[in-house]
């Protein structure tokens, strides 16, 4: 056993470090909404994340793809071991140990991310494994272009086979069994564990971005399949320096050959994420002190692409790194195109796995120091005007521009109603545990944005800092110890990621804080918006990623009645009620038919049990919580109720039906008949004897045809 793990291991703490590399890396939906339809990692909890999703067309129809990565909570683990430099066997004990505490998955041996895709519109359609290979641990995105699917291979795996990162493309009619195409690779060398990370298109190319400030582009004529490490990498392909572009403009930071304390290797510049927007490629890339922001101008001729900076170092950029909040070491762009004009709606990052790691390291001064901060919503128009949409106008967290700017705070949209990390709390400190706003996507009018959640280990925290331990660090360094002791006391929003949603840009109210009821949900990683729905993908490393429909139906009466009904005289007649998108059964119920003829009651008959998640989202005055105000989330449940009608007097007519339940009415005309109870038997009596005559009149007919058509006759 302990030869396996050390297999797995002493590679694994460089696969976690590229998921470390952060430092030098309306109204609530309620009723049957939010479906899973994926669960425990496709039935392997070691499918931590679901990373990536797209919907797409194939030969036979519509398919909603996925990928996952494997163990990565195990990966973070082990790095933490390896920092603490650990032996081999010290490693694996330690790894078992902490998974086990922690109720993360000991590492599974084939360390292989897989690509799974569900055909859409049919009932009965199942997840299929369509690819998988022991080269890859994970696979970070997809992107359509040109009706294809590509697929970025997003991590290394810890097999001999592992020397490279890749992009795979896959056709129109691929199945399970075939091997997609390669068509851009790259060698990893020394402790990378990962190379294309970035891709958007614009203007009929496709854009990737590498983990070394290089971008490539493809119009997709010239691309083949190629074969890593051997033979050419980028066949089909256009190499665009942006290191080299921002170099000799004079725009590219010091931060990227310099290291920033506590750091002791540069940045290394990785293009975190890329968007085309009103024809600029705008290029974010990470760093330490604060995410950056170029923006592009595309040429015919790669070398001569034009290039400013939006957001960094130098004195051109009217924002400092991360808007001026130097923990936010990442942003993600997402475009939005319904609320007037078009704008790029830009989330931010902390660096959470190198928070995770030092809390693992116990050095919970410097994860709190300079790996914590709430995430944040800034959105920007075609003139490169920013605003904030979701963030903070008091304490610590406060975007601004430049002091050569002016040094002001980056102005509010009109409507902003949330803080940062959607903290309900009214204290100038901060201690949202929300520290991604992971994805943002526009559905049916509306807007999500879904949050990666730390608060799963508030209570690790606490247990590791004691009072003791607080008055030290307290004595050292105060604004630390504040924010520690604010984050442990923090409980205004329950355990698991957070979505929610708006409808005019710029309000937000929440649809689950809780992580869809599954505290071990802690990150909501993809929005993925269809025709066929609104679908969004999970982070969990406890018991496996999860897929989910979104779907927004107001609660309300579903009521199981036709236009007519039919009764006989003295009998009953029975359907059901659904109470939907409640969060208690109510008693007070009634139901009536205006006339005579039938007579009708209602009674309680249960609870429904279907395969979805709803609730109802509040916010509470409490004095016990620290901030004074928290979400309260109660889930809903479908109360089903029992209409019988039972025929009293023989008629034919319409009538108005009526049921009411607490404040919910359902009404509606109906054409009931009232049949007597002798009809019924004559009826039965006419429709069997009508079928004998019809039967053996048939077999009549074909004894006559018979003489006639000699092709019936018996031979």
């Amino acid at each position: 056993m302990k030869k396996k793990l050390i297999a797995f291991l002493l590679p694994m703490f460089l696969i976690a470090a590229l998921v470390m590399q952060l430092m030098p890396a309306g109204k609530p939906i309620t009723a049957d909404a939010n479906t899973r339809i994926a669960n425990n990692g496709f039935n392997d909890i070691h499918n931590s994340y679901a990373w990536c999703a797209e919907m797409f067309t194939q030969t036979d129809g519509d398919y909603l793809w996925v990928g996952t990565n494997r163990d990565l909570g195990a990966g973070i683990v082990t790095v933490s071991g390896v920092r603490r430099g650990l032996t081999d066997d010290e490693l694996i004990d330690y790894v078992v140990e902490t998974c086990e505490s922690m109720g993360i998955p000991i590492p599974s041996e084939d360390n292989a991310g897989k690509v799974y895709r569900i055909k859409m519109g049919e009932t009965y359609a199942r997840w299929e494994l369509m690819f998988e290979t022991t080269a890859f641990s994970g696979y970070r995105k997809m992107l359509i272009f040109n009706e294809e699917l590509y697929v970025f291979a997003g991590l290394r795996s810890v097999h001999e086979d592992a020397q490279y990162s890749a992009i795979f493309r896959f056709d129109k009619g691929f199945s399970a069994g075939d091997e997609p195409d390669i068509v851009l690779w790259e060698e990893l060398v020394g402790s990378s564990t990962e190379y294309f990370r970035a891709g958007c298109e614009l203007d009929g190319y496709m854009y990737v971005g590498t983990q070394d400030a290089k971008i490539y582009r493809t119009d997709g004529t010239g691309l083949t399949s190629l074969t890593p490490m051997e033979g050419p990498k980028s066949t089909g392909w256009e190499l665009i320096d942006l290191r080299a572009l921002a170099t000799a403009e004079g725009i590219w930071d010091a931060v990227y050959t310099t290291p920033i304390p506590p750091n002791t290797q540069p940045a290394s510049g990785t293009v975190w994420d890329l968007i085309g927007f009103n024809d600029y490629l705008y290029a974010f890339v990470n760093a330490p002190n604060g995410f950056r922001l170029f923006k592009l101008e595309p040429d015919a001729d790669v070398g001569n692409f034009g290039i400013s900076q939006i957001v960094g170092a130098h004195s051109s950029a009217r924002f400092a790194g991360g808007m001026g909040i130097q923990q936010h070491a990442a942003a993600s762009p997402f475009l939005s195109t319904q609320y007037g004009k078009d704008y790029v709606y830009v989330t931010t990052f902390a660096p959470g796995p190198e928070f995770l790691g030092s809390l693992l390291m116990g050095d919970i001064v410097r994860a709190f120091r300079v790996l914590f901060a709430p995430a944040t919503i800034y959105r920007f128009d075609e003139h490169d005007n920013w605003e904030v949409v979701v963030g903070d106008e008091q304490g610590r967290f406060i975007a601004r521009e430049k002091p050569g700017y002016g040094g002001a705070p980056v102005p509010s949209v009109e409507n902003k109603n949330q803080r940062a990390g959607f903290f309900p709390g009214t204290t100038d400190l901060n201690p949202s545990a929300n520290q991604y706003i992971w994805w943002m996507a526009e559905y049916n009018g509306r807007m999500y944005a879904s949050t990666w959640n730390l608060g799963k280990y508030r209570d690790s925290i606490a247990a590791a800092v004691t009072p003791d331990a607080l008055a030290q660090i307290a004595a050292t360094e105060p604004a630390v110890a504040e924010m520690i002791d604010a984050f442990i006391k923090d409980t205004s929003s329950p355990l698991g990621f957070n979505l929610f949603v708006t409808d005019d840009g710029e309000s937000f109210e929440p649809v689950t804080v809780n992580g869809f009821g599954d505290h071990n949900n802690y990150g909501g990683r993809v929005i993925l918006p269809t025709e066929h729905g609104l679908f969004l993908t999970t982070a969990n490393p406890y018991t496996g990623c999860q897929v989910w429909r979104v779907e927004d139906v107001e609660p309300g009466l579903r009521v199981d009645l036709r236009n007519s009904i039919k009764v006989t005289k003295n009998k009953a007649h029975k359907f059901f009620v659904r109470l939907d998108g409640m969060t208690a059964k109510s008693d007070d119920f009634e139901v009536s038919i205006n006339g005579t003829g039938v007579s009708a009651t209602i009674d309680f008959w249960g609870y429904a049990e279907p395969p979805h998640y709803s609730s109802v989202i509040t916010i509470v005055d409490d004095a016990t919580v620290f901030g004074g105000k928290k979400y309260v989330e109660v889930p809903n449940r479908t109360y089903v109720y029992e209409v019988t009608v039972t025929g009293k007097i023989v008629s034919d007519r319409t009538q108005t039906i009526t049921i009411k339940v607490g404040d919910l009415t359902f009404q509606r005309e109906l054409d009931v008949e009232v049949v007597p109870e002798s009809l019924t038997w004559l009826w039965v009596l006419l429709g069997f004897s009508g079928g004998v005559a019809v039967g053996v009149g048939a077999f009549i007919a074909v004894l006559l045809i018979r003489r006639k058509v000699p092709f019936l006759k018996k031979t």
